[in-house]
Order: C-alpha cells, then sequence, then structure tokens
C-alpha cells in the first residue's frame, strides 16, 4: 500500500445517502437510495472538476473520520440501502479501502457501485470488478489533447480492454 493510500484507508472525507440516480445510474436499482462515500484523491487534475476540494486534498487537510469497511457495511444497512458507491472522487485512488469494502459489502447483500475515471492498471481492475455490480465510467473527452491540457493526463490507459 502506497504512503498515500494508507493516509487514507479507512477515512473518508465524504459520506452521504444519495439517490441511485445522482450517480447517475438509471438502470441500477432505480429509484433507490445508495450510501456514497469517498476519500481525498484522484489521479487526474481535470482542470474543470466539481469535487476538487476533495479530489485534489492530501489527507492530512481533510477532515476525516475512522470508518473501516465493516463499519460502511454496518452504516449501509442501517440506513437501508441496497447498494454502496464510491463516489465524489476517484475509487481506485483508495483502491485497497474499495476493495476491502466492496467484498465485505458483497458478502452482506449490498450491491457495490463504482463512479470511476477507470484509470487503473487491468489486473488490480478486474480483481476489483469480481465484487462489483454497476460501474460509472467518466471518460473525460476521446482527445490526448484534451487529457494532457485539461486533466494532466493521457487518454492512453482507456484503451486497454476495461472488461
Amino acid at each position: 500500500m502506497t504512503e498515500f493510500a494508507n493516509r487514507c484507508y479507512g477515512f473518508p472525507c465524504s459520506i452521504h445517502v444519495d439517490p441511485i440516480e445522482k450517480k447517475p445510474f438509471f438502470h441500477f436499482l432505480p429509484g433507490s437510495k445508495t450510501f456514497s462515500l469517498a476519500t481525498v484523491g484522484c489521479n487526474l487534475h481535470c482542470k474543470n472538476c466539481q469535487n476538487w476540494e476533495i479530489s485534489q486534498a492530501n489527507p492530512e487537510d481533510s477532515e476525516a473520520v475512522f470508518c473501516p469497511p465493516e463499519k460502511l457495511v454496518e452504516l449501509t444497512k442501517s440506513y437501508n440501502c441496497p447498494s454502496l458507491s464510491y463516489t465524489y472522487t476517484e475509487p481506485v485512488i483508495f483502491y485497497e479501502y474499495t476493495y476491502d469494502t466492496s467484498r465485505l459489502a458483497k458478502a452482506a447483500g449490498i450491491r457495490n457501485a463504482l463512479v470511476t475515471a477507470a484509470y487503473i492498471n487491468q489486473e488490480p481492475w478486474k480483481r476489483l470488478l469480481q465484487y462489483v455490480d454497476a460501474v460509472r465510467i467518466d471518460l473525460k473527452a476521446i482527445s490526448d489533447d484534451f487529457y494532457r491540457d485539461v486533466c494532466s493526463a493521457t487518454l492512453q490507459p482507456y484503451w486497454i480492454p476495461l472488461f
């Protein structure tokens, strides 16, 4: 686990109960609520990010409470949410936390939803998808120039098979 991930694991900076349509998923558990969470961080640095205050923050600069995977599953159940969404920032940044929570949630009958740029290597992506029920991939553009200029990244990882 990287030092950044180690400081994020178990420390969400944002937790909310949202309509699933806010993610936006319209054909996955329509009309239901989803327990949503994020930690700080993103592997893109988009100039137009709507959640830049948390996506570009460092763990030490964020308000967060300790909430291990078991507690997230418990909270999801207590709010009668059939799903848990990893959203607001980039769930692959807090991969280990997302993975461990997804595994426990799936075992408890809770569905897992990712809202992600999917900027991740194939092997960890495939490992995570074993426990994920829905994925919203936010492709920013179909232009490498856009990714370089706006996101400080490249489009290249998207050309690998995602599923």
